[in-house]
């Protein structure tokens, strides 16, 4: 177990936590756990930290994590969202004769 979780943190450079587990063969939450300890091994060892701390640091990584998989998971979504708004743009563009808009400027929405 502890090779395996040496591993993954060694990996985790270059993989997500997800991509670990499935190659170390365990589950997600353990190689996250194991993780954020070996993250603050130094603290933990040179005693500069006490357990309440201690908890705190590791579920704010967990609350970090969570969000960035919301938005890992959701960026196809986002993607299609903003590529549907700006096909409008330029569809009410065209209906009111008005010039195209850029791709590269953010128009603000129109008010109702």
């Amino acid at each position: 177990m502890i090779v395996a979780a040496a591993s993954a943190a060694a990996a985790v450079a270059a993989s997500t936590v997800t991509e670990i587990a499935a190659k170390e063969k365990i589950n997600g939450s353990y190689v996250s756990r194991i993780l954020r300890l070996t993250l603050l091994a130094p603290t933990i060892v040179a005693a500069k930290i006490t357990l309440g701390s201690m908890n705190q640091i590791l579920n704010a990584f967990s609350q970090v994590r969570t969000s960035f998989q919301y938005l890992v998971n959701s960026w196809s979504t986002i993607v299609e969202l903003i590529s549907i708004y700006q096909r409008l743009r330029g569809f009410e563009a065209k209906i009111h004769d008005e010039p195209l808009p850029s791709i590269e400027t953010q128009m603000e929405p129109m008010s109702l």
